[in-house]
């Protein structure tokens, strides 16, 4: 059973642990029952990671277990726990007359993020920028490489930058996954509300900032033809008080989101929802489980 299989089953006892929790005393509503579900849900994901990642390992100039992924026009998929590692978040790439890289993995596989740009018949050499939508490991690993090797410039929200740019072991999750992480600067960093990014070919990128999971976590989308598309990331938390967690502030996020109306969204680990109803469900979902 995958990652993202056991994910959606340790979120389910959130709910079904919240009345045998009140009995103990930690109370139905938020911080120490959520919180110590969560804890669950985390460790659950890193061990089954590393078991994975121990387990499967990509020779060299392979393809992983499935190919990367057309999400929409000029919109690909190109790294998850499916495509790449088993400790990666879902790594968004967009072709805009140059290619943006919206994440970079946790690290141990962005060869195989590269590789899959190059199976999408695109030159990695065209990769420009590298946008974060926050501080985690799972997010940021493949960051130092990619700027090593292509000179991406690395954009972020200043509430996180830190994190990144001092290599917070803790902030950053990575001392949670046994991944170093050194201290990486952070090129250009986000203070506004809203933000807007532009390229080669016209397209711009809007960047939201959207705190909750992390305190200077974004969202990004992207308007072509006629449909939004919404990288939306992180929507599902966990929320962790060593992580700089919020979830007043998370709520606000999301009721934020809901209001963009996305016609697609990329989320940052259960993969692709398409129609507006279907995002919508998805992010109603989670405000319902959490508390509106």
């Amino acid at each position: 059973m995958g990652v993202l299989m056991h994910l959606v089953l340790m979120r389910r006892v959130v709910v079904v642990m919240r009345p045998v929790l009140a009995r103990m005393g930690m109370g139905v509503r938020f911080p120490a029952a959520v919180v110590f579900v969560q804890v669950l849900m985390l460790v659950n994901v890193l061990v089954l990671a590393a078991c994975r990642a121990a387990a499967y390992v990509l020779p060299s100039g392979m393809p992983g277990p499935r190919p990367p992924e057309t999400v929409s026009d000029g919109v690909y998929l190109v790294g998850s726990s499916d495509l790449t590692d088993g400790r990666d978040c879902s790594a968004y790439l967009i072709d805009a007359g140059e290619l943006v890289l919206i994440d970079s993995g946790a690290g141990a596989s962005t060869g195989q993020i590269i590789r899959n740009i190059e199976l999408l018949g695109l030159d990695p050499a065209r990769l420009s920028t590298l946008i974060l939508t926050h501080c985690h490991i799972d997010h940021v690993g493949g960051a130092a490489y990619l700027k090593e090797r292509f000179g991406v410039r690395i954009i972020m929200h200043d509430l996180d930058a830190g994190a990144v740019e001092h290599g917070d072991q803790v902030r950053t999750g990575a001392s949670w996954y046994g991944l170093p992480l050194a201290p990486l600067p952070v090129d250009v960093k986000l203070s506004g509300a809203e933000e807007r990014l532009s390229f080669r070919d016209g397209t711009t990128l809007a960047c939201l900032h959207t705190p909750g999971h992390t305190p200077g976590s974004i969202s990004v989308w992207r308007d072509r033809d006629g449909e939004r598309v919404l990288f939306g990331q992180d929507i599902h938390g966990p929320f962790l008080p060593e992580f700089g967690a919020d979830l007043n502030a998370w709520r606000r996020s999301m009721k934020a989101l809901l209001k963009l109306e996305a016609d697609v969204l990329c989320e940052g680990h259960f993969g692709v929802y398409r129609t507006k109803a279907r995002v919508r469900e998805y992010i109603e979902g989670y405000l319902d489980q959490y508390g509106w």
